[in-house]
């Protein structure tokens, strides 16, 4: 009598950004083995409008098939993690790949001229967020910008920030003189 035997397709597939969880007791997978489980790196899913915090499409199943070949399998793809991110109205959020074990860090904030990236902590904690801010022209240390203080301890002039310049507003009894490298608010002369 003929022996009848599984039919094989051969050893489990290497998937990128992918690890097998299936454990196998034969190098070979045949039509009779376990259902062959992958699950995605961390920072891959096999959707990539997937959520990066707690991705439902993580994992993906293949099986030997009676033709000698495996079921299809779906990719993991890095997870596309400006999709829950904002970056404001002045600059965009950039996807980094390869991602890192945390979805904070897989996006970037490229600003527009004058803005630079800051992380506004959220209350309660775990909703931080990255945002593109104003860069804070005035010149430091503040108490001696725009002229500092004068002798009875009070301020000449206050600084006040703008999109890549910042202006001196004179106390009473003060002017601004433009200076080649700041500004400075003097003593009024009548």
């Amino acid at each position: 009598m003929p022996e009848c035997y599984p039919v094989k397709c051969g050893e489990a597939p290497v998937k990128d950004f992918a690890k097998l969880e299936t454990k196998l007791n034969a190098p070979v997978v045949t039509a009779a083995s376990p259902v062959l489980v992958y699950t995605c790196n961390t920072g891959y899913s096999t959707d990539a409008n997937d959520n990066p915090y707690a991705p439902a499409k993580q994992s993906d199943a293949i099986t030997c098939q009676a033709t000698g070949k495996f079921t299809k399998f779906k990719d993991c793809v890095n997870i596309q993690d400006c999709a829950p991110s904002y970056c404001g109205d002045d600059g965009k959020c950039v996807d980094i790949d390869p991602p890192t074990d945390a979805p904070f860090d897989n996006y970037k904030c490229e600003c527009n001229a004058g803005f630079m990236q800051t992380i506004l902590k959220a209350k309660p904690p775990g909703k931080d967020s990255k945002q593109c801010t104003n860069i804070y022209d005035c010149p430091t240390p503040i108490e001696e910008a725009c002229g500092g203080v004068n002798r009875q301890k009070m301020r000449r002039g206050v600084c006040v920030d703008g999109l890549e310049t910042y202006t001196c507003q004179p106390s009473e009894g003060y002017v601004v003189k433009k200076g080649k490298k700041r500004d400075m608010c003097t003593k009024r002369m009548w």
